[in-house]
């Protein structure tokens, strides 16, 4: 068999299983090897029964772009999930911040409350007296919900 008939073949036995550019880019490979090592002294006719049947050279090309095309398929797939998780859990975080805040308003909402209380009776020394612990409650929940997020 000659360079231009293997060639044929090949392309031949590719055609509709890869894109005209990679066609391309296996029979320019396969040509040029052809040519390498006949220059390096190696007949043509030896070279091309070497490298065997074009049938089964497009089998192999064919079946490793299958494999390559399912394995970035999963890659997808696997990073699609991910990122799904991703969402689900700031999703999660979201909710749980939101109930954070709420609690703290509350606390915060007390802490007025009190203070309008503690003035309104004139106890200031009742004020005086909790509002540092509330305020070191308020900085701890804070502190928790920093270290949780």
């Amino acid at each position: 068999m000659e360079k231009q008939e293997f060639l044929t073949q090949l392309q031949s036995e590719l055609e509709g299983s890869l894109s005209a550019a990679e066609i391309r880019e296996q029979i320019d490979f396969y040509g040029r090897y052809i040519e390498e090592e006949a220059i390096k002294g190696t007949s043509e006719a030896a070279v091309i029964d070497d490298l065997g049947d074009p049938w089964i050279i497009a089998r192999t090309i064919i079946e490793k772009k299958e494999r390559q095309t399912g394995e970035t398929y999963h890659a997808e797939q696997t990073k699609a999930e991910q990122d799904a998780q991703t969402d689900k859990d700031y999703a999660h975080n979201q909710r749980t911040g939101g109930a954070f805040t709420y609690i703290m308003v509350l606390v915060v909402a007390i802490l007025i409350i009190v203070a309008i209380i503690g003035t309104a009776v004139g106890a200031l020394a009742f004020l005086y007296r909790n509002l540092p612990i509330l305020f070191v409650i308020v900085i701890v929940l804070w502190i928790i919900h920093r270290i949780r997020n």
